[in-house]
């Protein structure tokens, strides 16, 4: 008889929970290099946008995506080493660490979704206490009072209560038991409800203020008077309250299971290996999510992606692949330059390969024929691709027209 501790545990979970091939397939193929390789080009993504603009929507983005890069390279990676090897990696303290790892970045994730929502609950419906008290350091600041906290009670949770491996190659905290012929046997009335308590009203809290913030939102875009609006603010407002709501609507998918496992594990004193396992999985799942959500659905993230990625296979193929025809100024967003310099370089690229007559008939919009006197062009810094006016002169007719 031996009572659980760090250096009982196992190389294999005492609990087997099965799990279909398609699952494992899918969650390991995709979800897992998303995690790694979405959560990367986001955090390059922000650290390039913010040597031109700095805005708080970018720093909670570029914090919820430097989280989730530390999540999958800290956490997921001894998780797929173990799947490889079918067995823990048997290094002391080992699991203890990744215990309070996962824990920490797990509900410093949580913890910044919501406050991104409070963060735009307050630009939408206080705008003015926004602009004045809100600024960027200020909410670099409390992203790291946030991490500081999770960790903080990760840290302390994890090193009075024992930890265990669980089904899915993760660690995590664990009732206290005792092993006997290598069955484990729980004991009566040690389960740590204080941990599973707190770890219960966090989730609560926090799903409860993003509902209640997106909602609010939500009513008060689709209630608000547009009448002094023009057609591209109410594009974007409509829009914006619908980016929204598929946050919501993701967060509470993700990670009500949790708060329900939680739940159930306080009303039967005991810990619920299948429901854990699944739980943990879709949390896991998220990480993968947001670079979606945050990212992808923005245009300039979008932009970004593309760029990144084309350029990444144009290096992997020793330059065969060509590179996109625009730069890094592509991430210049101060009044659309980034969409100016994409169209400025496709039509360098296209006019690289005309003659001096077509590129005025290209340029000009107007075939040179014979009945065209003339079309006079006055370019301002042509090859340094800057803006350009034209001037068109009239024809004969219509010049002795005006005369």
């Amino acid at each position: 008889m031996l009572f659980q501790n760090d250096a009982d545990i196992g190389v294999v979970p005492i609990d087997h929970v099965y799990c279909p091939t398609w699952f494992h397939i899918v969650y390991y193929g995709v979800f897992m290099p998303f995690s790694y390789i979405g959560n990367f080009l986001t955090c390059v993504i922000v650290i390039r946008l913010m040597q031109f603009r700095h805005s708080i929507p970018d720093v909670l983005v570029g914090g919820l995506a430097l989280n989730d890069v530390l999540t999958a390279v800290v956490v997921f990676t001894w998780s797929i080493i173990a799947e490889i090897r079918q067995e823990w990696i048997p290094w002391p303290h080992l699991c203890r660490y990744h215990a309070v790892a996962k824990a920490w970045y797990i509900y410093t994730t949580f913890a910044i979704i919501v406050l991104m929502s409070v963060e735009r609950w307050l630009a939408i419906i206080k705008p003015f206490y926004h602009q004045v008290h809100m600024t960027t350091l200020k909410m670099k600041l409390t992203i790291g009072g946030l991490g500081l906290f999770c960790l903080l009670g990760s840290s302390i949770s994890l090193v009075i209560y024992p930890v265990d491996l669980k089904p899915g190659w993760y660690c995590a905290m664990t009732a206290p038991y005792m092993v006997i012929n290598h069955t484990r046997v729980e004991i009566p009335g040690a389960y740590p409800y204080p941990y599973t308590i707190g770890i219960a009203v966090m989730l609560t809290i926090g799903i409860a203020v993003l509902l209640v913030c997106n909602i609010h939102i939500i009513i008060v875009l689709r209630k608000k008077s547009f009448k002094r609006l023009g057609i591209a603010n109410i594009q974007l407002e409509n829009r914006f309250a619908k980016v929204m709501g598929i946050i919501a609507v993701i967060f509470v998918l993700t990670w009500v299971p949790s708060l329900v496992t939680k739940m159930l594990s306080l009303k039967y004193a005991t810990s619920l290996p299948v429901a854990e396992f699944w739980s943990s999985r879709i949390v896991n799942m998220s990480v993968a999510v947001n670079p979606l959500v945050y990212g992808v659905m923005k245009s300039t993230y979008r932009r970004a992606y593309w760029y990144l990625i084309r350029m990444t296979v144009h290096f992997c193929s020793f330059r065969i692949i060509p590179a996109p025809d625009y730069g890094f100024d592509i991430f210049d967003t101060r009044q659309g330059k980034s969409i100016q310099s994409t169209q400025n370089y496709k039509v360098q690229k296209e006019n690289t390969d005309l003659s001096s007559d077509e590129k005025r008939q290209h340029i000009c919009g107007k075939t040179v024929g014979s009945e065209s006197k003339a079309c006079v062009l006055t370019c301002v810094n042509c090859e340094n691709n800057s803006h350009s006016s034209f001037v068109s002169v009239n024809s004969n007719d219509n010049d002795q027209n005006l005369m």
